[in-house]
């Protein structure tokens, strides 16, 4: 076999190997990660990403940032066992503190995406100290395929 025609295989499984990884491998939408983030308290967050992964729903979460009182997650949803496009985690998802305070998200912005699904999830707290004497921070998402999910970050 000629060099072009090793080239030209070699090439042709390349492209086979990406175009079959695009829907499985669950990196579709995949937040973008940052080198730190830190906490209202100015500590580091531990474990920036957080996952659940159930009734063949995986929601990946990761907090990109904290700005004074706001807090701003990257969300992707994949499956391949339901339309993930009619889940509004505007409506779905509520931040917990650890002294049991509920925050309600100021937006979820997310295009359609079938069985691939990302946006950015938005809370804003009363204040910055409103998380600056928690050790945790819970997001609770639910009826995404499941009656709850919990995702914990350590602060």
């Amino acid at each position: 076999m000629n060099k072009s025609a090793k080239t030209l295989i070699a090439t042709f499984l390349l492209m086979t190997v990406i175009l079959l990884a695009g829907c499985s491998s669950g990196e579709v939408g995949k937040p973008q990660v940052l080198q730190s983030v830190a906490s209202p308290s100015g500590v580091p967050v531990k474990e920036r990403v957080q996952s659940s992964t159930a009734a063949n729903v995986t929601i990946e979460v990761e907090l990109v940032r904290i700005e004074g009182s706001t807090l701003v997650f990257e969300v992707a949803m994949d499956t391949h066992s339901v339309d993930l496009d009619k889940f509004n985690l505007g409506e779905l998802a509520i931040l917990r503190d650890g002294t049991g305070k509920e925050y309600r998200p100021a937006s979820w912005n997310a295009e359609a995406g079938g069985h691939h699904r990302s946006g950015t999830l938005t809370f804003r707290l009363p204040d910055s100290s409103s998380l600056a004497n928690s050790k945790y921070m819970e997001m609770v998402i639910r009826d995404v395929a499941v009656k709850e999910r919990v995702l914990k970050w350590q602060l």
